[in-house]
C-alpha cells in the first residue's frame, strides 16, 4: 500500500473506533428497527444526536474478472447512520489480501456519503406520497490516484416491504478531469422470506455521464444473503451468500465491461 493509501487508512479506522467508542454506552435499542446493531443514545434536550447506527464487516472472493486478476478478494467495512440533522454512508473497500506473492500491493478504494436532511434542519413538512424526506446529498469517492465530488438533491422513500431506499441525483467532479458530469446513483434494501428460509436482497446502482476524456460508467453492486445467524442465536447478524458485481467501462475504458459473481459473508456488529 502507498505511503499515501497508508495514512488514509490509519486515518479511517481512528475515526471510526472513535466513533463506536462513544456509542458503546448507548443502551436503548431503537424501537421497531430491523436492522442488527442500530442503537439510540441518550437524548439532549429532547432531541437524540445520533438517532442509530450499524456497521458491518464483509469478505468476498470474486472471480471471472476480465482486467487485470482473475480472481481477486475483498475485505469491505461499511457503516450507516442518522444523526440530529441527516444521515451518513461510508465503506471502504481493501482488495488482494489473500495474495500469497507480496509484489501485488492491496489496493484500497472508499467512498462517503453525507446527507443533510432539510426536514430536519428547518423544521418543514417535506413528506409526500413515497417521499419521507429531501435531503443536499454529497458523495466522496478516493482511491490511490483519484478523487471525485459529487452534490445534489437526495430523497429517502417509503417502499413497502423495503427497509429502505434512497435516490440521488447530483453532479460529480473528477479533479482529474475537466468540466463536471451528472451523476445519479439509487439503492435499496428489501428482507423476505422463501420457504421459511430469512433473505435480504440489497444493493446500488450508480451511473455517471462521461466527463473530460472520461466515458460514462455504470457501477452495481446487488447482494442475495441468507440470515444464517437465525440459526446460531445471532439473526441479523450473520449473513452469507453472493454479490453480483456489474461494471459498465471499468476503468474508464470504452467497451471494458465486468460481471462477476463474489461468494461472501458478513457479520454485523
Amino acid at each position: 500500500m502507498t505511503g499515501v493509501g497508508a495514512r488514509v487508512l490509519l486515518l479511517l479506522c481512528f475515526v471510526i473506533s472513535g466513533a463506536r467508542t462513544s456509542w458503546a454506552d448507548q443502551q436503548d435499542t431503537k424501537e421497531g428497527s430491523t436492522t442488527a446493531g442500530e442503537s439510540r443514545p441518550r437524548e439532549e434536550n429532547g432531541r437524540p444526536f445520533l438517532e442509530w447506527s450499524t456497521t458491518n464487516i464483509q469478505y468476498m472472493y470474486g472471480f471471472n474478472w476480465h482486467l487485470g486478476r482473475h480472481v481477486t478478494d475483498t475485505f469491505t467495512i461499511e457503516h450507516t447512520d442518522n444523526w440530529r440533522y441527516g444521515d451518513n454512508y461510508f465503506f471502504m473497500d481493501v482488495y488482494n489480501l489473500a495474495e500469497q506473492q507480496r509484489h501485488v500491493n492491496f489496493i484500497y478504494y472508499l467512498e462517503y456519503h453525507p446527507r443533510f436532511s432539510l426536514s430536519k434542519i428547518f423544521g418543514l413538512q417535506l413528506a409526500v406520497g413515497p417521499i419521507k424526506d429531501v435531503l443536499l446529498a454529497n458523495e466522496f469517492d478516493f482511491a490511490d490516484g483519484f478523487f471525485s465530488h459529487s452534490t445534489g438533491i437526495g430523497f429517502s422513500l417509503d417502499v413497502p416491504h423495503f427497509s429502505f431506499a434512497n435516490v440521488n441525483f447530483m453532479l460529480r467532479n473528477n479533479i482529474y478531469a475537466k468540466g463536471v458530469t451528472w451523476h445519479f446513483e439509487v439503492d435499496w434494501e428489501v428482507p423476505f422470506t422463501l420457504f421459511g428460509v430469512p433473505l435480504v436482497y440489497g444493493g446500488y446502482a450508480d451511473f455517471a455521464g462521461p466527463e473530460g476524456n472520461y466515458v460514462d460508467t455504470v457501477f452495481s453492486d446487488t447482494q442475495l444473503l441468507l440470515d444464517v445467524g437465525k440459526w446460531f442465536r445471532r439473526e441479523s447478524h450473520l449473513f452469507v451468500g453472493v454479490e453480483f458485481r456489474y461494471i459498465h467501462n471499468q476503468f474508464y475504458i470504452n467497451g471494458a465491461n465486468e460481471y462477476v459473481p463474489q461468494p461472501m459473508v458478513k457479520w454485523v456488529f
